[in-house]
């Protein structure tokens, strides 16, 4: 009788631990996520736009920061000696400004904070060489298209593991990155879970129904490119 009460008790201790323990969000340790696409073309000028939250600084180290809503803009010219002034109104205001070269990536590009989660298309005004150009972008996303939570959310479903071994008393000690990849007319989502002893499991999903298309481990030691 002693051993079934002590066994009852020890039970209850157990079940009790349980019920109390701290639930983990992953969608707070989020510390990148593109969540929106536009694409556009005007003639020989194409436009790709990323909405996304990210934490600034931006660094890859395990680690969550506090992340910005922002808009980049990247523009594809015939001629990029030129100077390239880009603008679009909204709620009365005027946003944009002049766009910087990457060399790197042969593209004129701007970036600042923005805060429409909603948009769906943005007619952008392109100034260069006392010519004007309008360029219209429209969002790639569809409504078969999981958001970003869902998305990682199938992630966790599938692949508790990788997250339980970054748990530790209720806590998430890693970071992620989603970003929503736009490719050959179909959307993806590549999700990067990162710890802190430098390395990345990446995954890359359809991004539809969540199943994965591809995985592999990356050591990281520098900050990862768009």
């Amino acid at each position: 009788m002693k051993k079934k009460l002590i066994l009852c008790l020890f039970l209850l201790v157990v079940l009790l631990a349980i019920s109390c323990e701290k639930k983990v969000y992953f969608n707070e340790y989020i510390s990148e996520c593109k969540y929106n696409v536009l694409t556009g073309q005007e003639g020989d000028f194409s436009i790709n736009v990323n909405l996304t939250k990210k934490e600034n600084p931006y660094t890859v180290n395990g680690i969550c920061g506090e992340v910005r809503n922002i808009i980049e803009i990247f523009l594809y010219t015939p001629d990029n000696t030129l100077v390239y002034n880009i603008f679009f109104e909204e709620s009365g205001k005027t946003l944009g400004g002049e766009m910087n070269y990457n060399s790197a990536k042969s593209r004129q590009e701007l970036s600042f904070e923005y805060y429409n989660n909603e948009v769906q298309s943005i007619e952008f005004a392109l100034q260069y060489n006392d010519t004007s150009l309008i360029i219209t972008a429209l969002s790639v996303i569809e409504t078969t298209i999981l958001t970003p939570e869902n998305a990682l959310n199938s992630l966790y479903l599938s692949n508790k593991e990788v997250f339980t071994n970054m748990t530790a008393t209720g806590t998430f000690v890693g970071e992620i990155h989603i970003r929503l990849v736009f490719e050959s007319d179909k959307c993806y989502y590549y999700i990067g879970v990162v710890n802190k002893t430098g390395k990345i499991f990446a995954y890359l999903l359809n991004a539809e129904d969540g199943t994965i298309i591809a995985q592999k481990e990356i050591n990281y030691r520098t900050q990862l490119s768009n």
